[in-house]
């Protein structure tokens, strides 16, 4: 992932306390990208982490944002296993035999 690097790098900036001032906007920012990616865990890891540095500093604007994405991760985790768990079961095989279909060589496909 393009995604991975990128936070990678960006972690590792302001861990090494590179940029203080950007510090909460990035994690932030990191929280953002990772619930877009419904990586729920990196979100909530990430707007944690905004929270408290943002709190540490004093940044009032920050700490309701972050505490906003957290709840926002929350409802969007809920909301995906919500819908997995009113999937019906025969959808995924549906899905597979499907999929199967498309990639099977013409030859293996019987013939009506």
């Amino acid at each position: 992932h393009d995604f991975d690097t990128a936070a990678f790098q960006a972690v590792r900036l302001v861990a090494g306390r590179a940029a203080p001032d950007a510090a909460a906007r990035t994690y932030l920012g990191l929280a953002y990208g990772a619930l877009g990616l419904e990586e729920w865990e990196l979100a909530s890891e990430w707007a944690g982490e905004a929270l408290r540095v943002a709190e540490s500093r004093g940044e009032g604007k920050i700490v309701l944002e972050a505490e906003a994405l957290r709840e926002a991760v929350d409802e969007r985790r809920s909301e995906h296993a919500r819908r997995i768990a009113a999937e019906p079961a025969w959808s995924g095989a549906l899905a597979e035999n499907f999929v199967g279909a498309l990639t099977r060589p013409a030859a293996a496909v019987p013939a009506y």
